[in-house]
């Protein structure tokens, strides 16, 4: 086969004009290509960590295949993945997905930061982009394959995800989370006494809800894995 071929094949693009659901604007995306969709099968592991992989192998996708310079938050990723399977299929597991993407047209955004005040600690918290969200996920799976181990460590994920700044009341210093490796992030998270956390979880709480409403139609929810690439 001639390379001319290949080149006229890399040369059709489609797009795909998707809501972000972080400030609901239209973007535009390439479609998957076939070996898009096999590469988010075939780059699975069978341990704990699967659903992290999965999550890291389709947000490189995603950053492959947006036409547009804009920034993309992890609340971006569930109505992105949906339009990219519907533009394949639109019918899942008896779940009109055009149907799904058409509701989450109404679906507003929300507040993408928050401000947590506890005694020691002020806490600057913000849904986390999808770049931070692959930094940390990878240090993990680097680090903690170990399925014995790692159900700790992901609880310790998500907040350091979260945090942007913490000042330390005392002294007024500043650890800006986006200056430290997340090695040093996952240090310091570790060391604040748990309590301090509680209303972060909250927050973060109130964002997977957000999240769960732009899987849902009809109270039937789609799972955002891998199985959503299985046709």
């Amino acid at each position: 086969m001639s390379e001319n071929v290949l080149e006229q094949l890399k040369g059709i693009k489609n797009q795909i004009e998707i809501k972000l659901s972080s400030n609901d604007k239209l973007v535009s995306f390439t479609p998957l290509t076939l070996k898009q969709q096999k590469d988010i099968l075939d780059n699975l592991s069978t341990s704990a960590t699967t659903i992290i992989t999965f999550f890291n192998n389709t947000t490189k996708i995603i950053q492959e295949n947006i036409l547009e310079e804009v920034t993309l938050y992890v609340t971006d990723r569930p109505n992105i993945l949906i339009s990219l399977r519907n533009n394949i299929d639109s019918n899942y597991n008896d779940i009109n997905l055009s149907k799904l993407i058409e509701k989450n047209k109404k679906v507003k955004s929300i507040d993408l930061n928050t401000t947590i005040e506890t005694k020691d600690f002020t806490f600057n918290v913000k849904v986390p982009t999808l770049d931070k969200d692959i930094k940390v996920n990878e240090f993990l799976i680097k680090n903690y394959k170990d399925e014995n181990a790692v159900i700790g460590k992901l609880y310790v994920n998500e907040v350091v995800k979260f945090i942007d700044t913490i000042i330390i009341k005392e002294s007024d210093t500043v650890i800006n989370f986006n200056e430290l490796s997340v090695k040093k992030l996952f240090e310091i998270t570790e060391n604040i006494e748990s309590h301090n956390f509680k209303e972060i979880y909250e927050f973060i709480q109130l964002v997977r809800n957000h999240e769960k409403e732009l899987v849902t139609l009809d109270d039937v929810q789609v799972d955002i894995g891998p199985e959503l690439f299985v046709l």
